[in-house]
């Protein structure tokens, strides 16, 4: 229940199993939850690089909105939900809104191959690579991203936006609202 990709929790349901847990483990583990899946959190900063082997720093990019897609080849729903975010990234082209592409793929001629499809990634997104580390990379589990595909929202300042609606008319309104 309490994962980043699950309904919002709300901060008075957090207090409230704060309030019955008091084993210190389980304690941290909601405090760290807490922490990074709240709407307004400071995301967490990350390096990946590109597919011309280049870094890209997370908070290279204050200023302006950033869309986090992860997701893998061979996911269905990802592939399903990459014209919406074309579409986006076609009708944001011009603002100051980010789409960073992150894949799972362990293989790295596999992503390299799949990102020719532009089935995955479009050639608007910037693509990054989890260095065949695929869910175990850091940024994944620092994100506590469990399911594919996950979108995230990091705001101009570089906090956490609540989770958005997996559709383009969900995820244009919460963009308009951080322009």
């Amino acid at each position: 229940m309490l994962k980043r990709n699950s309904p919002e929790i709300s901060a008075a349901d957090m207090e409230d199993a704060l309030r019955y847990v008091s084993y210190s483990v389980f304690r941290q583990v909601l405090e760290k939850i807490r922490a990074r899946s709240t709407a307004g959190a400071v995301a967490p900063d990350f390096v990946l690089k590109d597919e011309n082997d280049r870094p890209v720093k997370l908070s290279g990019f204050r200023g302006k909105v950033v869309i986090l897609d992860f997701w893998f080849t061979g996911c269905g729903a990802c592939k399903a939900l990459a014209p919406t975010l074309y579409a986006l990234e076609k009708k944001y082209a011009h603002r100051p809104v980010v789409f960073l592409s992150v894949s799972i793929d362990k293989s790295l001629e596999l992503w390299l191959c799949t990102l020719k499809t532009n089935q995955y990634a479009s050639p608007l997104a910037l693509k990054l690579y989890t260095e065949g580390k695929g869910d175990q990379h850091p940024v994944i589990k620092d994100d506590d991203v469990h399911g594919f595909p996950t979108i995230i929202v990091v705001d101009k300042e570089g906090r956490l936006g609540p989770k958005p609606e997996l559709n383009e008319d969900g995820l244009s309104l919460m963009i308009e609202g951080y322009l």
